[in-house]
């Protein structure tokens, strides 16, 4: 049920680098291969992103846990470890692999995968004993890290982190490379809280911030209670496409004030077997003060509501909901919340977005899923069950931002069926990236005459400066006690800066070191707008380094006058 792209690259890539060890010396040259045939046959009409996802390749996910295994954690360990168990055993259905990291201060332990839970059990009941030092607050961003580029965890990942701790090392950099590497592995980060490190009883605002951009939660539970969120983490575990999702909306078209509350539609139709919303409030006071959310169908019908509330969020679910348009009412006196809708169900309408660049013709850089902002771009939109739509009825692409105020609307048109994409649209007008953060979303009708929504699952951020990756060399591999060259560029839409370059590779990648060739003072006078500006990195990795390893490159560019920063992460896979 899930799709993970850079898994099949990295098969593929095994697969052929294997092919061509075995066909050299059979007269055949080792600079050509199946893939560069690939993408050569297809290069022409699509990127090497859509061949990938054309693949189709689908697989269950990784589990990811992490638990504070500092001092001060000796009250809640044991109610967290058997957490732990409960859920790892009810999720084993939709899970690859286990992996399992514990964490104190200044300690850690490198994650460990697992391919059965009973193997993680083992582990952690051995491991999870409250005794790695540490006081609050906790190293907890850097543990996050060390998970984010495990070698071995799957894209779309559920991370859980267990914590009684606010962090002390969420520096600005740190906290915007996890949101970016979680951004573009599609990870979910979840933090359950059980604690705080100040009498103010504030959850720490970077595990708020994190699991926003992930499309996570944060869990804020006393220790008592944590045996009851066994059903809570499954709920948010499960996949479905996105109905809706904002911060605390404002007033606009899809939300209004009645009485006391400020109401939002949902709007539900025939191909959504479950409907999920979740409410997450910013303080678990004001939810305790007041009388909560509530979810109504907005025309009278027969259906039976579950609600659930652990700390500081409310979970709403219904089977076979009644089609129409369903009010999430929340009391105004709240002021700090936000929400999301979920589908469930195999027959669920659900999309993918590609964007199309407009004023450039370099093939390898032509279509994105990371557009810049004030670029003009065409929106590619994949539909999945496209059959449930109505043939012949208007579809739109709309952009919203993060409180779902609209930034742009336009019609999108089903390409023919005999182009072999059924479910293929594209924007009848091409139009500019905003300057913000924005959610795109498409709408339109059913076979059945009922409206559908669908949100894209987070938001995308859009900066005026574009970093992109315009060539690595050996087909992004790179042999053990060899080397790789990368090129990049940057391009800023608007305005000229200088920018600072720099790339690194994590703690994990032993051995592996990165420099910029070129230029050697690492800065980049960007003096005119729209033009691309390359610099060049070298990568050498250890003799040591494992065959079929995969390493990541961080690459950062810095303007000097507006603090703007990008980043790009390279994926190399290491051959013999």
């Amino acid at each position: 049920w899930v799709m993970f792209r850079a898994k099949v690259f990295t098969y593929l890539r095994l697969t052929l680098a294997l092919n061509i060890t075995q066909q050299e010396g059979r007269g055949r040259s080792s600079e050509i291969s199946a893939w560069d045939e690939l993408v050569q046959e297809l290069g022409e009409s699509i990127s090497e992103d859509e061949i990938i996802n054309g693949l189709d390749m689908y697989s269950d996910v990784s589990l990811g846990i992490i638990i504070d295994n500092t001092g001060s954690m000796s009250d809640d360990i044991k109610e967290v470890v058997k957490l732990i168990e409960t859920f790892m055993d009810a999720a084993s259905e939709n899970v690859y692999n286990y992996i399992v990291m514990m964490y104190g201060d200044p300690a850690f332990v490198q994650p460990v995968s697992f391919d059965t839970a009973e193997e993680a059990m083992k582990y952690i009941n051995s491991t999870a004993i409250a005794a790695m030092g540490g006081d609050c607050p906790e190293m907890t961003c850097s543990a996050l890290e060390e998970m984010t580029i495990f070698s071995d965890i799957t894209f779309y990942s559920p991370i859980f982190l267990f914590t009684d701790a606010s962090s002390k090392d969420c520096s600005e950099e740190l906290s915007s490379m996890l949101a970016d590497i979680g951004y573009d592995n599609a990870h979910v980060f979840n933090f359950v809280v059980t604690g705080y490190c100040d009498a103010e009883k504030k959850v720490d605002g970077n595990y708020t911030s994190l699991a926003q951009d992930t499309e996570g939660n944060v869990f804020l539970v006393d220790g008592g209670d944590i045996h009851k969120m066994r059903d809570v983490i499954l709920h948010g575990m499960r996949s479905g496409s996105i109905l809706r999702h904002a911060e605390q909306p404002v007033l606009n078209a899809r939300s209004m004030t009645l009485m006391d509350e400020l109401r939002v539609e949902i709007h539900v139709d025939e191909t959504i077997g479950r409907l999920d919303v979740d409410v997450i409030f910013d303080n678990r006071e004001d939810l305790e003060r007041s009388t909560g959310p509530t979810l109504i169908p907005k025309f009278r019908c027969e259906h039976e509501l579950e609600r659930q509330q652990f700390g500081n969020t409310v979970y709403f679910s219904v089977d076979c909901p009644c089609i129409g348009v369903w009010n999430l009412g929340v009391p105004k006196s709240i002021t700090g919340w936000h929400f999301k809708a979920k589908s469930r169900g195999e027959f669920s309408i659900d999309f993918d977005i590609t964007f199309e660049r407009i004023d450039t013709k370099v093939q390898s850089t032509k279509f994105t899923q990371h557009p810049c902002a004030e670029e003009k771009v065409r929106a590619w939109v994949t539909v999945y069950q496209h059959e449930s739509l109505r043939e012949g009825s208007k579809n739109a692409l709309q952009l919203t931002d993060a409180t779902d105020n609209k930034m742009y609307q336009g019609n999108v048109s089903w390409l023919k069926q005999d182009d072999g994409n059924p479910g293929r649209f594209y924007s009848e007008d091409s139009f500019t990236i905003p300057n913000s953060d924005f959610i795109p979303t498409i709408f339109g009708k059913t076979k059945n005459g009922a409206k559908f929504i669908r949100y894209q699952r987070r938001k995308m951020k859009p900066s005026s400066t574009c970093l992109k990756i315009a060539h690595v060399s050996d087909h992004s591999t790179i042999r053990r006690g060899g080397h790789t060259i990368a090129i990049m560029n940057v391009q800023n839409m608007h305005r000229t800066d200088k920018y600072d370059v720099y790339c690194k590779t994590p703690r994990s990648a032993k051995g592996f070191t990165v420099s910029i060739l070129s230029p050697r003072s690492l800065v980049l006078d960007v003096t005119r707008i729209k033009i691309e500006y390359y610099f060049y990195i070298k990568i050498l990795a250890p003799l040591n380094a494992e065959p079929g390893a995969n390493v990541q490159v961080f690459c950062y560019a810095i303007a000097r006058n507006s603090n703007e920063k990008v980043y790009r992460s390279i994926d190399l896979f290491v051959t013999q």
